[in-house]
């Protein structure tokens, strides 16, 4: 730990109310850096609302006797960091860029953050959101979606 709240740095599914918030209101990380990400621009990052895994949560409950021993990958969308950047430009009307931060400068802040980008470029997610959504009768929501508020 860096030791900064996520919330201080971020919107995310918990502290967003399912609403857009103005860009640059909340602090920059240790780089100075707001909205940025380690990773390579082409690769696509597998993602999921908080509300949304409660939801394959509750149905896999539901389904305990289907479902007992399987591990169950879930994710609403995947996105590379230019397409969230673009969501981001039409739901807010403010132009957003992807900025990649060069991996021996986020190595130099967190070793261990180094290593997850690094993953998600090599190796990253592969849930099968579709046939996931198809299984459980339910589709979680694309990024776009938890963006625009409901």
């Amino acid at each position: 730990g860096d030791g900064v709240a996520l919330d201080k740095v971020a919107w995310f599914s918990d502290n967003g109310d399912d609403k857009t918030h103005p860009i640059g209101k909340k602090e920059p990380n240790k780089w100075g850096l707001l909205d940025t990400l380690g990773i390579a621009p082409d690769t696509r990052l597998q993602m999921i609302a908080v509300r949304d895994i409660g939801k394959y949560g509750l149905r896999v409950f539901e389904r305990h006797e289907q479902v007992n021993g399987r591990a169950i990958d879930v994710a609403g969308d995947e996105l590379t960091g230019p397409e969230a950047a673009a969501i981001l430009t039409d739901v807010t009307g403010r132009e957003v860029t992807y900025h990649q931060v060069p991996i021996e400068q986020v190595r130099s802040g967190s070793a261990e953050f180094a290593i997850m980008y690094e993953w998600f470029d090599a190796v990253g997610y592969d849930a099968d959101i579709d046939r996931t959504a198809a299984e459980f009768d339910d589709t979680a929501r694309a990024f776009v979606s938890v963006m625009v508020p409901m």
